[in-house]
């Protein structure tokens, strides 16, 4: 690929990505405990993205170049999301069940042989008395899944305290799974309110660091101001470079034309 056109390539997918990200952020808008994702630039070049998704012999060779600047420079950046992991504000619910956390840490699920990390604490009662998320998922406590004693407390009858401990009247039945996640830890979302880290990254139990709320939920982190406008700002940026393409063809044909003439 000419490096003029892969450089403004890069800058296109750039920005459809933004836009792609911004429009789901806002979708999100009133989505409870939902985290905001923002665009940063990875380092990866067009020519190192077609490599990856058409793995041939001399793609393979390419990606082992990967670390080289020159070739970095020459076809552009490519951007991707993360999330910012943002306290929002709470919003009073009243129902016993919904939790919001004061503090930069997660409520812990479990999804299969893994636990997975939320902060949307809008939580329900099963028929067997399990603490579900609202995807389904079992709430992990200090010692696996929390199970309501059958028999036991109605769900207005609970109490959650601010380190997590769930009491029906004076017993305690359950305590919460509250962990803070290491500094510059990378987190992957799992749908729009949950988080996974990497294998070998383990997150540290909350402590005095985290507080959580009865009766509130956190409402997600997107501010619709900022979105718009960078919604607005990527939709010119593209714009721009289309129209950047375009001139850059031209010019290359007219002067294929002029050498052929």
């Amino acid at each position: 690929m000419d490096r003029s056109i892969a450089a403004l390539t890069a800058g296109l997918l750039s920005e459809l990505k933004k836009l792609d990200t911004t429009s789901n952020n806002l979708a999100n808008l009133n989505t409870p405990g939902f985290v905001r994702d923002e665009t940063f630039s990875n380092w990866m070049s067009v020519f190192q993205l077609n490599a990856r998704i058409n793995p041939t012999p001399a793609g393979r060779d390419a990606l082992r170049l990967e670390s080289l600047l020159e070739n970095r420079n020459q076809d552009g950046t490519l951007v991707e999301a993360m999330p910012i992991i943002e306290p929002a504000t709470l919003e009073h619910t009243g129902d016993p069940l919904d939790v919001a956390l004061k503090g930069d840490g997660f409520f812990v699920l479990q999804k299969g042989d893994q636990e997975i990390y939320t902060r949307r604490g809008r939580f329900s009662i099963d028929g067997e008395g399990n603490l579900l998320s609202t995807d389904g998922l079992p709430v992990m406590g200090a010692e696996g899944p929390i199970q309501i004693p059958r028999g036991g407390a109605e769900p207005h009858q609970l109490t959650i305290e601010p380190d997590g401990a769930i009491f029906n009247g004076a017993q305690q039945i359950g305590q919460l799974k509250l962990v803070l996640m290491p500094e510059e830890v990378r987190l992957s979302k799992v749908g729009d309110t949950c988080f996974t880290m990497g294998p070998d990254v383990q997150p540290s139990p909350a402590g005095e660091q985290l507080q959580v709320v009865q009766g509130y939920l956190e409402k997600s982190n997107v501010s619709v101001v900022k979105e718009m406008t960078d919604m607005i700002s990527s939709m010119r940026s593209f714009e721009t470079y289309q129209k950047v393409v375009q001139i850059v063809d031209e010019l290359k044909g007219k002067f294929i034309q002029t050498i052929s003439g």
